[in-house]
């Protein structure tokens, strides 16, 4: 059985194109991954559109919400 492997990526709305094909590029050479996204406005439907596309892999994706406060440094 293969090691999972886990990853986090941080994101925002801008760059969803190229988050999204760095996405698809580690699900296609690799199984039971795990791809966190931290971000504070990619919106959920953004999430469930990949995740519909991940049903027959082992691979899962997840949304980590930074809250606002954070982000004013």
């Amino acid at each position: 059985m293969e090691n999972s492997k886990i990853i986090a990526m941080a994101s925002d709305v801008n760059y969803l194109e190229q988050l999204e094909t760095a996405i698809k590029s580690i699900f296609y050479h690799n199984r039971n991954t795990k791809i966190y996204i931290i971000n504070s406005d990619i919106p959920q439907e953004w999430f469930n559109h990949i995740r519909r596309n991940l049903y027959l892999t082992n691979n899962s994706i997840f949304d980590k919400k930074l809250m606002k406060a954070y982000l004013s440094t």
